[in-house]
């Protein structure tokens, strides 16, 4: 198995760039080399990111607290929503969640973990069933919202916590 020498750059396009050993730099297997690209390409599919590939607030799907740790410290508040695709209520959100980033989307990011994805993560804050909605405000977790939230309670509850 070769292993490789690459750089994540997070400039204005997201990329892995193959570099000389240097510091900064990281050591990747193969294997983990694409993993990484395929996390990149999925932000980019997701719409984290625009044509010119300058970032841009939406709705991020993530599997870690590494993942959610940038969001927390970025001074804005975060809605944290754990679901799963095989659950109703949970796709029932999504259209909620999507029209509650249009409106909202620059004061408020919202964040998504498939539990089944990141069960650590989904135990770590609690999540007894899903959905489970939070909103984190200055790393002030505030009480959950659990099952189907409609879209003006939600926006109502948001609104008031910004």
């Amino acid at each position: 198995m070769n292993a490789y020498w690459y750089s994540i750059q997070w400039g204005f396009k997201p990329r892995l760039n193959k570099v000389k050993a240097s510091g900064g730099c990281h050591k990747f297997l193969g294997e983990i080399y694409r993993a990484e690209l395929d996390k990149i390409r999925a932000q980019i599919r997701q719409g984290a990111y625009d044509n010119k590939g300058d970032k841009k607030m939406a709705i991020l799907h993530v599997t870690s607290n590494n993942e959610i740790e940038p969001h927390l410290n970025g001074g804005k508040p975060v809605l944290l929503n754990f679901w799963a695709k095989w659950c109703g209520p949970c796709r029932m959100l999504i259209p909620v969640l999507e029209q509650l980033d249009e409106e909202l989307g620059d004061k408020v990011q919202i964040l998504k973990v498939d539990v089944d994805e990141g069960p650590d993560l989904a135990a770590q804050y609690g999540v007894m069933g899903i959905p489970h909605t939070r909103i984190i405000i200055n790393n002030n977790i505030k009480d959950p919202l659990v099952g189907y939230v409609p879209y003006e309670k939600l926006k109502m509850i948001v609104e008031s916590e910004l």
